[in-house]
């Protein structure tokens, strides 16, 4: 039998029993091409892109993170769209914006309604219950009024994180609604660069109109998304990519909304929306609950009962914990009542006129001591007996 070669790199395999003079030049042979294509693949992997804190500023290596990450806040799931069937709301509120002036308000986790109103004009959001989406639950926009002014607007939406990951894409857009009227909705794809240094300046990318009917339908509808690499985005690491649906739009509106015009007495109601890197919208995407809370949490946490204490004083209780999985960036940090309950010493204390002072967070932990306690031990330990008390708030 002759002398073969590998399959790969065509290296000499020398004859079994044959090659007496020659074998030895044929291994040498082999052995100088193994060690070429080593340092060929050793040189690929030094200069291939790697971010590391010690070699780039914390800025720097965000940003490139967002360059390298396709999918960011969404674990690699194809829809872009956090709490996209609205079953988390931690705020539990109901917003309902009235008369002049403008207002912006969250409603479900990521999902704001924001409104310019004149007198007599109402837009409110509600969730409502749904026979289609997993959890059966949907929401409900009301507008209803006049409308006139030129910059009256109501819309709702939500800010995606990480809008480098969808530079020069395309993107699909599905949302399943209905309308009591069959109103029009104008769906606008924007762009922030965020704040801090002197980032590029906020962009409508590209709005479509649907009309909607009376009974639900799945929407599709694909967006273009423009290369940002000419542009410039803030040191705060808070730019995003902006889905909003406009219900109703005056003039100064115009070149937002596609000029959607004054629309009023109407209800559109919503049972999901998928965003998607796609040229084409795909089947809907469900995810288990448990992972859309993560998700959540990431921009906006409430925490109470069984949060641990420490009595630094007889009036005054240090709170603390960590934050798992880690927030976008260092919260905000607030007390949402004025009369919270802790458990001590097998009792309990009810907090009057509480306030939080001393605060301090990172997107991993947070403390802060809260007053108007009394008979408390300091040294003693205990916990929070009041759900939902402490806010912490990472949005963009």
């Amino acid at each position: 039998m002759a002398d073969t070669t590998t399959t790969n790199y065509a290296l000499v395999k020398p004859e079994v029993g044959a090659s007496d003079d020659t074998w030895g030049a044929k291994i040498n042979t082999d052995m100088d091409d193994i060690d070429t294509q080593m340092k060929v693949n050793a040189d690929g992997v030094a200069n291939s892109v790697h971010y590391t804190a010690q070699s780039k500023t914390d800025a720097e290596t965000l940003l490139a993170r967002e360059n390298i990450d396709l999918y960011g806040q969404n674990f690699g799931f194809r829809n872009q769209i956090t709490n996209p069937y609205f079953q988390v709301h931690q705020r539990t509120t109901s917003p309902s914006h009235s008369g002049a002036g403008a207002d912006v308000s969250y409603h479900v986790d990521r999902w704001q309604l924001a409104s310019s109103l004149g007198l007599g004009d109402t837009c409110s959001v509600t969730r409502v219950t749904s026979t289609w989406t997993p959890r059966g639950l949907g929401v409900a926009i009301t507008l209803s009024g006049t409308l006139s002014g030129a910059g009256n607007y109501a819309l709702y939406g939500q800010r995606i994180e990480f809008p480098r990951a969808f530079s020069g894409k395309t993107v699909s857009v599905k949302i399943r609604m209905k309308s009591g009227l069959g109103s029009e909705v104008a769906v606008e794809l924007y762009r922030s660069y965020g704040t801090g240094g002197s980032p590029s300046t906020a962009e409508t990318l590209d709005t479509q109109k649907v009309t909607t009917t009376t009974g639900f339908v799945d929407y599709e509808l694909q967006f273009d998304v423009p290369d940002d690499s000419a542009k410039t985005y803030g040191t705060n690491l808070d730019g995003y990519l902006g889905l909003f649906l406009w219900f109703s739009a005056g003039s100064t509106w115009d070149s937002r909304s596609d000029t959607l015009g004054h629309q009023a007495d109407d209800t559109w109601t919503i049972e999901g929306v998928q965003l998607e890197i796609s040229a084409r919208s795909t089947d809907w995407e469900f995810r288990p609950l448990s992972v859309e809370e993560l998700m959540c949490f990431r921009f906006y946490r409430r925490l109470g009962r069984g949060t641990a204490v420490y009595h630094i004083s007889s009036t005054s209780t240090r709170v603390y914990g960590t934050l798992q999985p880690p927030m976008r960036e260092a919260p905000a940090f607030t007390l949402n009542t004025s009369a919270p309950v802790i458990g001590t010493g097998g009792g309990s204390s009810t907090g009057s006129s509480s306030a939080l002072s001393g605060t301090a967070t990172t997107e991993n932990g947070f403390y802060g001591s809260i007053s108007g306690f009394t008979g408390l031990t300091a040294g003693q330990g205990g916990f929070i007996l009041t759900d939902d008390i402490l806010v912490l708030d990472a949005e963009l």
